[in-house]
């Protein structure tokens, strides 16, 4: 029976996956999380190793992450009023970005465009849209 070549670069890429895992607790990290603390790129493994960045954490014995779960709408309208309240008017993506370092449970940028079919900035144009600051 043949046995299986390892492959060192698969190894290595397992062996950080652990190590950053350990560094949050034993907490599986999140594909960029794992990019940002190991300079191991997506484009290193993705295709090569493992089709989904879940069956990487499996490999190296941890669980895959979970998707979060989408907010209703009248909660996720809630977090973003909180964004604008904050900022006073439309937020901009990177303004969007920012909070998030100070509200994680804060929705990203990128969810209000995937949720609505236009720009954020268009949201200042709707008709009868009042705008209440505290």
């Amino acid at each position: 029976m043949a046995t299986e070549a390892v492959d060192p670069r698969r190894e290595v890429i397992l062996t950080e996956i652990r190590r950053v895992a350990q560094t949050m607790g034993g907490a599986a990290p999140g594909r960029q999380v794992f990019e940002r603390e190991t300079g191991i790129r997506q484009s290193e493994w993705l295709g090569i190793y493992w089709a989904r960045w879940g069956d990487a954490l499996v490999a190296a014995g941890l669980s895959a992450n979970r998707k979060n779960a989408k907010l209703d709408g009248a909660t996720f309208l809630a977090r973003i009023a909180q964004v604008f309240r904050h900022h006073r008017r439309v937020p901009t993506t990177g303004e969007f970005r920012l909070y998030r370092q100070v509200d994680p449970i804060c929705p990203a940028h990128s969810t209000l465009d995937n949720r609505f079919s236009f720009p954020a900035p268009s949201l200042a144009r709707w008709p009868g849209l009042a705008w209440h600051w505290p």
